[in-house]
């Protein structure tokens, strides 16, 4: 006897308490469920990324102009790969009829579109939010978007509740173009001109043969060939009462430049993004902190002038500071970060390729006592005072901390680890080339709550680390008379020449554990007790094994996984992994030349929730994965298999055919060929 059908209150409730992988797959069982996974309190989110032109298939058009669509509270679109096509067009109108009146965000990123299509799809999204132009310049190029009064009032319904708009890497900005577009967005709340080109000090109409800088009303004459920082600074004060975000990365401003934007009368920042502008001085940073104390969201990343002082000025004049990234600062130093762990509201650090930091001491108590001050009473005794009248010794409740490619100490990664396990969630050591077992265990041990874990090219990781042993103490197997006072030892099958040394001795802890001794060692915390993990990168480890894998690769909520060049890695560790991670959705399997069909073929039924596989480098696949792939991943979206030299073209077409929505394969140098295909 059938069951009877569950009511569809009861089928959504169940739907909100699974992932959306897991609702994509029960949205499949019948119709009750498919329409209850359609529910607006479950479509939150919602994003489509749709390719127009450029030879894309057009496969979604036809469907909506034949059936329709659900409709959606609210969706945000990513329209790709678009040219100036006639068919292009249609699409894309079309794309805009059907989401315009739910869409909030929307994103053109590097679109040859021209300056006519914007208005006529802009007509169609009066709830529109964020606008990303990103590297469109077909759109700026003719300089005559919104040149006409009937596009303006096309495109207005469009902008006029318009909060966010990205002009980044723009190449024909001109002021012209883009004070007519600013000027229909009276909300606009951040802005983005990263990568543009603008203009700091040279004016192409300044007073010169009688002829002067401005029209007959006295207002200065609009460039219609560049962007001028004096267009910038006219928009910043007109809009300086709604915008509070403010992206001018990559665009070389200067300490005078900085100045004057930052001291715009009654704008009031809470996002500063000035990511490589080299010549970005520590002086700029204190006048910035000075002019905008309320910014909650700053990142000098790659301004390779600053020092410790700008780092202090950071911690002692933003107390509102949230996130702050300031990665690839040469001339950092522990004692810069000092002040940090004193941020109440920090939640962000992003500090990547700072070679002179170690960790010490960089999230304790003793580092609140703002001692650093002092480096900068000089210059900012008002800093000084507020220092010493800080209240507290709370540390940040830090959730994001990236340390990657810095000389981390092993005993600073225990120690942060300790100090940040109530709060940390996302944790990135890539490339710290002294994270050591101990540190695994440390971190097994104190950040439970851990979601992200990077730890891709720590070298000195082992199996023993992350199954929870310690490991034996490390002697070598030889007398310690090699490496004696006396002399050299020389090979006796090369003669005593004075060339040769004996082959160097593996020291005993180093190989992988047998399973006696993982059972006879004290087991500590493993990797594993990362319960929550949703994304690990083990890439490159090269002295983890299958010993560990096969033990501690069980999360039941890891969505990627990062396992390339993992030499040791075998097809039990790859069966072992998809049953204990279920939930994969990007899986990471280059360079693992171990890998056969046979384990392919048996992992694939396990991970159908699959959306991205990278298979490059694995030397012994052929094309019987492939068709394991078709028939056990309908979700694929993107495969890699480059440098296959077993994986056929041919094969790889019948994968396509059996996965239309498989968009994306790479197969360069595939079967002694080298082609990059792409479907």
């Amino acid at each position: 006897m059938s069951s009877p059908d569950l009511p569809v209150e009861v089928i959504t409730r169940i739907m909100s308490l699974l992932s959306v992988a897991e609702r994509r797959e029960a949205s499949l069982v019948n119709k009750a469920w498919y329409q209850s996974s359609l529910d607006h309190t479950l479509q939150k989110d919602v994003v489509y990324n749709l390719a127009v032109g450029c030879g894309g298939e057009l496969g979604w058009a036809d469907a909506w102009s034949a059936s329709g669509m659900p409709s959606r509270a609210s969706v945000s679109a990513v329209l790709t790969c678009t040219d100036g096509s006639h068919a292009a067009r249609q699409a894309l109108e079309l794309a805009a009829r059907r989401l315009g009146p739910s869409l909030e965000q929307l994103a053109l990123r590097g679109a040859a579109l021209q300056e006519a299509i914007l208005p006529a799809v802009l007509q169609h999204c009066p709830r529109l939010l964020s606008l990303d132009l990103t590297g469109c310049d077909g759109l700026f190029m003719p300089g005559m978007l919104l040149g006409r009064p009937e596009e303006c009032e096309l495109a207005r319904p469009g902008l006029r509740n318009l909060q966010r708009l990205s002009l980044a890497g723009l190449r024909y900005l001109s002021d012209s173009t883009f004070n007519r577009l600013v000027s229909l967005t009276p909300h606009l709340s951040h802005l983005s001109l990263a990568g543009c080109h603008m203009t700091f000090d040279f004016y192409p109409y300044s007073s010169h043969n009688g002829r002067k800088d401005a029209d007959p009303s006295g207002r200065p004459q609009d460039s219609t060939a560049m962007l001028l920082l004096r267009n910038l600074l006219s928009f910043l004060q007109q809009h300086a009462d709604t915008l509070t975000g403010l992206d001018l990365s990559g665009l070389g401003l200067t300490m005078q430049t900085a100045c004057a934007i930052v001291s715009v009368p009654g704008l009031h920042l809470t996002s500063f993004l000035l990511r490589d502008c080299k010549d970005l001085s520590d002086a700029a940073v204190q006048a910035i902190v000075t002019a905008q104390p309320f910014l909650e969201v700053l990142d000098v990343s790659g301004c390779t002038l600053l020092t410790d002082k700008a780092a202090l000025a950071v911690s002692l004049g933003l107390p509102g500071l949230r996130r702050l990234g300031m990665g690839h600062l040469r001339h950092l130093t522990d004692a810069g970060l000092s002040g940090l762990a004193c941020l109440p509201r920090l939640t962000a650090l992003s500090v990547p390729e700072c070679h002179q930091l170690t960790g010490k001491d960089l999230w304790d108590k003793g580092s609140c006592n703002r001692d650093g001050a002092s480096v900068m009473a000089g210059e900012r005794p008002q800093l000084r005072a507020e220092a010493e009248g800080g209240q507290g010794t709370a540390l940040a409740p830090l959730q994001e901390l990236s340390l990657r490619y810095c000389n981390i100490a092993a005993s600073s990664v225990v120690s942060l680890a300790v100090a940040l396990g109530a709060s940390l969630r996302e944790l990135d050591l890539s490339s710290c080339v002294a994270v050591t077992d101990a540190s695994v265990r440390a971190i097994s041990t104190s950040l439970a709550t851990l979601r992200v874990l990077r730890l891709a090219w720590c070298r000195e990781l082992t199996d023993w680390g992350l199954l929870g042993i310690e490991r034996p103490c490390l002697q070598p197997l030889l007398p310690s008379s090699h490496t004696s006072s006396s002399g050299p030892k020389f090979s006796r099958s090369f003669g005593n020449i004075g060339f040769f040394s004996p082959p160097p001795v593996w020291p005993v802890g180093l190989a992988p554990p047998s399973p006696a001794e993982v059972e006879a060692g004290e087991v500590g915390p493993r990797l594993s007790a990362l319960t929550q993990l949703a994304e690990l990168d083990l890439a490159n480890c090269f002295r983890v094994t299958d010993a560990s894998l096969t033990q501690v690769l069980r999360f039941p909520e890891l969505r990627c996984l990062h396992v390339s060049h993992l030499c040791e890695l075998s097809d039990a560790a790859l069966l072992a992994l998809s049953r204990g991670c279920p939930s994969l959705e990007r899986l990471s399997l280059a360079g693992c030349y171990r890998l056969s069909d046979g384990g392919l073929a048996a992992a694939a039924p396990l991970l159908r929730r699959l959306r991205h596989l990278d298979l490059s480098r694995c030397e012994q696949v052929s094309d019987s994965v492939l068709d394991a792939l078709a028939g056990s991943c309908p979700w694929l979206r993107s495969l890699d298999v480059s440098r296959c030299g077993r994986i056929t073209l041919e094969a790889v077409e019948r994968l396509q055919a059996a996965l239309p929505e498989l968009g994306d394969v790479h197969m360069r140098s595939a079967n002694g060929q080298d082609l990059a295909y792409a479907l």
